[in-house]
């Protein structure tokens, strides 16, 4: 086993890697002051579960009758 890592340095080097990502994205912002890097993110995590839960279009409409609905999701491969 390898020695126990010191939190407090632990914890600092955490904090500089979330002000890296902080500034990144702030670079990255397009003109709707949204960051380019967590949209393109979102896009492709979005796409890999839509094609995971089949039909992008009913993936979409199934995450709309949760949010809104509060329906549960189909279990993966089934459908409503």
């Amino acid at each position: 086993m390898g020695a126990a890592v010191d939190p407090e340095r632990q914890r600092i080097a955490n904090m500089r890697r979330r002000a890296a990502a902080l500034e990144r994205h702030y670079r990255a912002r397009g003109p709707d002051g949204k960051s380019r890097l967590a949209m393109a993110a979102g896009r492709l995590g979005g796409q890999k579960t839509a094609s995971r839960l089949g039909c992008p279009r009913a993936w979409g409409l199934h995450m709309a009758l949760k949010r809104w609905h509060g329906v549960p999701l189909p279990p993966e491969g089934g459908t409503l």
